[in-house]
C-alpha cells in the first residue's frame, strides 16, 4: 500500500471516530434533554390538572371532570391519564395507543426513553378525594431524537466526503515530490534519465530532490560518455578520417554480411584520378580538402539510400555496396555520382571524363566479395583506358534471372496466394541457453524454387511494400502463437513501414485486439530507423510499448551515428550487426569496439545478442565481450 493512502486512510480513520464521538455526544445531549422535558411536562400537568380537578371533585361533578382530563389530554403527549375516584373506586382513563410515525423499529427496540409518569393524590383538606396517574408519552421522544440523527447523520457524512476530497487533494499535492523521486528511482533502475525534477517547497524533501537531480545527471552523462567512447572507437576502427566515410574494414565487414544474406546487387568503384594531379601541383593538404568535399558529396548522393555502404578504400579510391539494384539502376546511379564528382572540379557544362572513373559489376549467382572486387576492379580500368563516359559495367557471364517488376509481382503472389514458409531460429541466453524469443524467417516456395529473403527484400523496400508485407507476416506470426507452434516470436520490420503512418494505425488495432501476445511477440526494428527517422519512430515505438509489447533493434551499431536513440527509445534488447561479430576472431579492434557498443547498451539495461555465431569457439570469444545472448547456425533455424 502507498504512503498516499497509508496516510489518507490513517487521517479519515480518525477524522471518522472523531465525528462519530460528536454525533453520539450530541444525540446522548438530546436524549437526556426530551428525557427532563418529558418529566417537567408530566409534572406540571398532574399539578395543573389537581388544581383544576379538585373543585369538580368536592361538587361531584364527574362528568365536567372528564371534559377537563380530556382537554387536557388531547392537547398534550401522554400514553395515559387515569383519575380514579376513592370514595367508589370508579374511574376515568384515556388512553393513547404507542404510534411512532417514520421511526424504525431497529431505533425503538434501543429503548432510549424509559417510562415516564407521575401520580398525585387529590384532597381537600385531610379529605383524600382521587387519585391522578399521568403516564408520558415516549413517541414525540423518539421521533425527535431519530430526525436529530438523521440530519446529523447526513451533514456529517457530507462533511466526510467534503473533508476526504480536500484531504486526498492536499496529500496528493503535498506528496507530489515524493511520486516522481519514486518514479524517477524506478526509471534510474531502469537506466532511463528524463529532465530534472522541480525542487519542492517542502523543506525535508528539497535536500532529496537535489540529490537525485544530481545523481540522474551524473548517470546520464556516465552513459553519453559511454555512448561517445563507442563512437570514438567505430571511427578509429571503422572510419577514414579525411573523407568521413567508411574505411576498408567497414566496407569488407558490410559486404560480407551483404554476401552471407544470399543478396543482389551491384559493387561499384570510383576513382577520382585528379587527386593525383592536385597532390603533385598543390599538396597533401589540397588534396585531403578535396577528398573531404568528395565524401561530403557521396554521403549526399546518398542519403535516401540506407541500404547502400560507401566506404574509401584508398588514396583515390572509394567503393559503393549496392544490394538490390539492377543492371539499369546501377549505371544511372554511376552517372549521378560522376556529375557529383565533377561539380567538385568544373562547371558541369565543361565535364571532364579525366576526372573521376567508375567500374561496375553486378552479382547475379554466388559471387564472393572478393571476385565481386576483382571484377569492379578490372571495369574500372577498362573505363579508364576507353576514357568515353569514364563508367564500364562488368558483363556476368549470366544475366539475372529477376528484374525488380518480377520480384515484386513474385512477393505479391506469395501474399495473396500464400506461398511463404516460415522457420524460426530461438536467441539464446549466453548462460544456461534459456532462449529470449525466436526470430522469424520467412521465404518464398514458388514451385520448384525457393527463394530467401535476401532476395526480395530489396524489392519490397524500393517499391514501398513494406507495410502490406508485415500486416501479413504479423497475422501468419499471430496464428503461428495461437496455435502453440513456438512459445514466442520476434518478427522484423521493414523500413518502409515503420516510417509509414496508415501502418502504425493498423498496428495499434492488431496490438490492441491481441493483448495475450504481449509477452509472446516482439518486434524488431532496423537501426536505421532509429538514426534516421528517429522522430517517426518515437510514434511507432509509443504504440508498441502502450499496448505492453516490447521490441528491439537489429543491425546495432552498424551506422556511423550517435548510440544516443537508445536511451529515447528504450528497446529490450538490441542485435549486433553480424559485420562486427564475423570479424571478431580477426581484428582485435573490432573486439574491442563490440565490447564498447555492448557496455553502452548494459548502462541502460538494454539486453545485448550478438548475430551469425557459427560455432562454439566464437562464442567463446563473444563472451568476453558484454554478449548476453546468441543467435546463428550454432542454434539453426526450424521450419514452423
Amino acid at each position: 500500500m502507498t504512503l498516499h493512502k497509508q496516510l489518507l486512510i490513517a487521517i479519515l480513520v480518525l477524522f471518522a471516530a472523531m465525528l462519530a464521538g460528536v454525533l453520539s455526544y450530541e444525540l446522548r445531549s438530546q436524549q437526556e434533554a426530551l428525557l427532563s422535558l418529558q418529566e417537567t411536562d408530566v409534572r406540571n400537568a398532574s399539578t395543573s390538572l389537581g388544581v383544576s380537578l379538585t373543585p369538580l371533585l368536592q361538587s361531584g361533578d364527574k362528568v365536567t371532570a372528564e371534559a377537563v382530563l380530556k382537554v387536557v389530554f388531547d392537547g398534550g403527549f401522554y400514553q395515559t391519564i387515569e383519575l380514579t375516584f376513592l370514595q367508589d373506586r370508579s374511574r376515568i382513563k384515556l388512553q393513547n395507543p404507542a404510534s411512532f410515525q417514520n421511526v424504525p423499529d431497529w431505533f425503538l427496540n434501543l429503548d432510549l426513553f424509559p417510562t415516564v409518569s407521575h401520580e398525585v393524590v387529590l384532597t381537600s383538606g385531610w379529605l383524600q378525594l382521587a387519585e391522578l396517574n399521568i403516564v408520558a408519552h415516549s413517541g414525540y421522544a423518539y421521533s425527535q431524537l431519530w430526525h436529530s440523527l438523521k440530519g446529523l447523520t447526513q451533514i456529517f457524512c457530507v462533511t466526510f466526503i467534503v473533508a476526504a476530497l480536500i484531504l486526498t487533494w492536499l496529500l496528493s499535492a503535498l506528496l507530489k515530490p515524493l511520486k516522481q523521486i519514486r518514479q524517477r528511482a524506478e526509471e534510474i533502475q531502469k537506466n532511463r534519465f528524463g529532465e530534472p525534477l522541480a525542487i519542492p517547497s517542502t523543506h525535508e524533501l528539497k535536500q532529496v530532490v537535489k540529490a537525485i537531480n544530481n545523481m540522474t545527471s551524473n548517470l546520464a552523462a556516465q552513459f553519453k560518455e559511454q555512448a561517445l567512447d563507442a563512437e570514438r572507437l567505430r571511427e578509429q576502427v571503422y572510419q577514414d578520417n579525411t573523407s568521413g566515410l567508411g574505411n576498408r574494414s567497414y566496407f569488407m565487414a558490410q559486404a560480407q554480411a551483404w554476401i552471407q544474406d544470399s543478396g543482389y546487387g551491384g559493387v561499384a568503384l570510383l576513382s577520382v584520378d585528379i587527386l593525383d594531379d592536385i597532390y603533385r601541383e598543390q599538396g597533401f593538404a589540397a588534396r585531403d580538402e578535396l577528398v573531404k568535399h568528395c565524401g561530403n558529396k557521396l554521403k549526399a548522393a546518398l542519403l535516401h539510400k540506407e541500404d547502400f555502404a560507401l566506404a574509401r578504400i584508398s588514396a583515390n579510391e572509394f567503393a559503393f555496396l549496392l544490394p538490390g539494384v539492377e543492371q539499369e539502376q546501377l549505371l544511372s546511379f554511376a552517372a549521378d555520382i560522376q556529375t557529383h564528382i565533377a561539380d567538385l572540379v568544373v562547371s558541369p557544362m565543361a565535364f571532364s571524363p579525366a576526372i573521376s572513373f567508375m567500374g561496375l559489376t553486378q552479382r547475379t549467382s554466388n559471387e564472393g566479395i572478393a571476385e565481386l572486387l576483382t571484377q569492379a576492379d578490372n571495369a574500372l580500368q577498362i573505363a579508364r583506358s576507353k576514357r568515353e563516359d569514364g563508367v564500364y559495367l562488368h558483363q556476368t557471364k549470366a544475366e539475372q534471372s529477376r528484374g525488380r517488376m518480377s520480384w515484386k509481382h513474385l512477393v505479391q503472389r506469395a501474399i495473396h496466394q500464400h506461398k511463404f514458409v516460415f522457420k524460426a531460429q530461438p536467441a539464446l541466453a549466453k548462460e544456461g541457453d534459456k532462449p529470449y524469443h525466436s526470430e522469424l524467417f520467412a521465404s518464398i516456395k514458388d514451385g520448384d524454387e525457393q527463394y530467401f529473403a535476401g532476395q526480395f527484400m530489396p524489392a519490397v523496400e524500393q517499391f514501398k511494400m513494406g507495410p502490406m508485407f508485415d500486416q501479413y507476416i504479423l497475422q501468419q506470426a499471430q496464428a503461428k502463437l495461437a496455435d502453440n507452434v513456438v512459445p514466442t516470436l520476434a518478427v522484423n520490420l521493414t523500413l518502409s513501414a515503420c516510417l509509414d503512418m496508415d501502418f502504425h494505425g493498423w498496428l495499434e488495432k492488431f496490438l490492441k485486439q491481441y493483448p495475450d501476445m504481449a509477452q509472446r511477440l516482439y518486434f524488431e526494428i532496423p537501426e536505421t530507423a532509429c538514426v534516421l527517422h528517429l522522430e517517426v519512430l518515437k510514434n511507432l515505438v509509443a504504440i508498441i510499448h502502450q499496448a505492453g509489447f516490447m521490441f528491439g533493434v537489429d543491425q546495432y551499431g552498424r551506422h556511423f551515428q550517435s548510440l544516443e536513440y537508445l536511451e529515447l527509445l528504450h528497446p529490450t534488447y538490441v542485435k549486433v550487426d553480424h559485420s562486427y561479430t564475423n570479424q571478431v576472431q580477426k581484428d582485435q579492434a573490432d573486439s574491442e569496439f563490440l565490447a564498447s557498443v555492448c557496455r553502452a547498451a548494459h548502462k541502460l539495461n538494454i539486453i545485448t545478442i550478438a548475430t551469425r555465431v557459427e560455432d562454439q569457439a566464437q562464442l567463446e570469444l563473444l563472451s568476453d565481450l558484454h554478449i548476453d545472448g546468441y543467435q546463428g547456425f550454432i542454434s539453426p533455424p526450424e521450419k514452423i
